[in-house]
C-alpha cells in the first residue's frame, strides 16, 4: 500500500498491529524498502516509548488521548 504512495514522507502506525507481528519489525521494514521515510509509532507503554531511535520514534498515546479529548472534558490548570 505504501508503494501507491511515493510522496508520502511520514508512515504512523499503532504500536498493536493487526497483520505484524511486531509494530517494531514493521517499521524495520519500511526504513529497509523506502530509508528517505521516517517512521512514528504509537504507544500507551512508556517503556515501549523510550526505546525510540534515530529511524524510529514512538509517539505516547497519553498525548494523543488529550488532543482527541472534547473540549469541555479538558482539565485546565488555572490561568490557561
Amino acid at each position: 500500500m505504501l508503494a501507491s504512495y511515493p510522496n508520502v514522507d511520514i508512515v504512523i502506525a499503532d504500536e498493536v498491529l493487526l497483520d505484524e507481528p511486531d509494530a517494531r519489525v514493521f517499521a524495520e521494514r519500511v526504513i529497509a524498502q523506502w530509508p528517505e521515510k521516517k517512521v512514528v509509532l504509537t504507544s500507551h507503554r512508556l517503556d515501549v516509548v523510550a526505546k525510540a531511535s534515530d529511524r524510529i520514534r514512538y509517539l505516547s498515546k497519553t498525548l494523543l488521548s488529550i488532543l482527541d479529548a472534547p473540549r469541555a472534558k479538558r482539565r485546565h490548570a488555572p490561568g490557561l
